[in-house]
């Protein structure tokens, strides 16, 4: 058989059938090249969860973490993850960042890591929040939502200049005319001023126009378009927003 014929063979085949490794076999990260973030992940270990080929047919691992690695992450990495819509539960090489490895524990701790990891992630995300709330707004936990609402409003009032332009991606259903064939996800704003007062369940209001039509929206609903301070005020003011369920509350 000629070394073409086999090659065309072995492109045929299936990713798992082409793969070295079997489905659940534990492996140890051995090099950073697939990765370009600051931290470091060589040693981590974990199991096989699937096989697939990216465009140029080159093998992918997907690689759920064990007990032992879950438990070793920062909450600053599980932060970035949560925050960019990423799963820190598990992740993707190929076969030349991993290498075969003696396994550290039963698949089922996993699961308990996962939950003690989620429950630790959301002590220290409300922690971290406050704090960054605090030096924004002021002293804010404990005190009735319409007062933090009105500090927030206030701290809008100095910062933000109008009108400015935006978007709005969050529950376009409840306001179809925002939509465009073929762009559901999100809509380009203008924000033109704040109201008057804070709406006791949605926050912070904004009137905004869009395709000719005039809107109140909750600023927690409101995306900039640049990286800025003043986005970065109104992303933690969503996340502060989240972080009281408004989303649900807007919701129903």
């Amino acid at each position: 058989m000629s070394s073409k014929t086999l090659t065309r063979r072995l492109i045929k085949q299936s990713p798992l059938a082409r793969s070295p490794f079997r489905i659940g076999q534990s492996v140890v990260v051995s090099s950073n090249e697939d990765f370009i973030d600051d931290y470091d992940i060589v040693g981590r270990v974990g199991w096989i969860k699937n096989v697939t080929t990216n465009k140029n047919d080159e093998l992918l691992f997907e690689v759920e973490w064990d007990a032992e690695t879950l438990r070793s992450m920062s909450m600053n990495e599980i932060d970035i993850a949560e925050r960019e819509g990423f799963k820190w539960d598990c992740d993707i090489f190929t076969i030349t960042s991993i290498s075969p490895s003696l396994e550290r524990g039963p698949h089922s701790e996993r699961t308990k890591a996962i939950a003690e990891v989620k429950a630790a992630y959301k002590k220290w995300y409300a922690d971290n929040l406050n704090e960054r709330v605090k030096q924004m707004i002021g002293d804010h936990v404990g005190k009735d939502l319409m007062v933090v609402f009105e500090q927030w409003q206030a701290m809008f009032a100095k910062k933000l200049r109008f009108p400015f332009e935006a978007i709005y991606r969050r529950m376009l259903f409840l306001y179809p005319e925002l939509i465009e064939v073929g762009s559901l996800k999100f809509t380009e704003i203008k924000v033109i001023k704040l109201l008057s007062k804070p709406d006791p369940k949605r926050g912070v209001m904004a009137q905004v126009r869009s395709k000719g039509h005039q809107l109140n929206l909750p600023v927690c609903e409101i995306d900039l378009l640049n990286e800025d301070k003043i986005k970065n005020l109104i992303d933690l003011y969503c996340d502060w927003c989240i972080a009281q369920n408004l989303d649900e509350d807007n919701k129903n």
